[in-house]
């Protein structure tokens, strides 16, 4: 009855401070190495997670790789067996998908104020392979032109980013809020000693 209860407590005090995975192995992987993966999944030697924390460190993972353009990613099985030694290893089949074709994209709101030169420049157009580092770059290019066209309180949010399986694509929205306009009333020139200000 000792040895039961004693065996009970080994076995509670593991499933409260986890087990220690000796390492993890993927599978399926073609466009991301074993080591970026690892990163992704926070993974360091001889970590220690309990069962629980498996789905949530998939799903981390999974989500990496959505930020990293690949949009259809997901996670297809994973499973922990022991090795020869009895330690533990997690097998993660992977399944990256393809990249996503634009399907469409909306500007919405003040874009239409605009000058029509800076969408022909976007690098976020239809037919083009999706990617976020482009997004973000033609968003900043947009604030860009409206702070310099004196709404320096302009804005964009991205509605929505909607992939189609099927057709391996992304429709994208986003809404340009301009803000109020703003003029300047004086401009000050603290310490000036030798040169008149109405000159400059």
């Amino acid at each position: 009855m000792r040895t039961a209860f004693t065996i009970g407590l080994l076995l509670l005090a593991a499933a409260v401070h986890g087990e220690s995975i000796t390492r993890v192995e993927f599978h399926a992987n073609r466009n991301f190495s074993d080591s970026e993966l690892l990163e992704f999944l926070g993974w360091s030697d001889s970590i220690t997670w309990s069962g629980e924390e498996d789905s949530a460190r998939l799903v981390s993972l999974q989500d990496s790789l959505v930020m990293r353009d690949f949009l259809f990613a997901r996670v297809d099985s994973s499973y922990r067996e022991l090795d020869r030694r009895g330690r533990i290893v997690i097998q993660v089949v992977l399944n990256e998908g393809h990249l996503a074709r634009i399907a469409g994209v909306e500007w919405l709101g003040d874009s239409a104020t605009a000058d029509v030169a800076i969408f022909r420049r976007m690098l976020t157009r239809t037919g083009e392979l999706f990617r976020w580092e482009n997004l973000e770059f033609d968003i900043q290019s947009l604030l860009s032109y409206f702070e310099n066209s004196g709404y320096p309180f302009a804005e964009i949010e991205i509605l929505s980013v909607e992939p189609d399986q099927e057709t391996a694509s992304v429709s994208l929205r986003m809404v340009v809020r301009a803000g109020p306009r703003t003029t300047l009333e004086f401009l000050a020139f603290p310490g000036l000693r030798q040169t008149r200000p109405s000159f400059l």
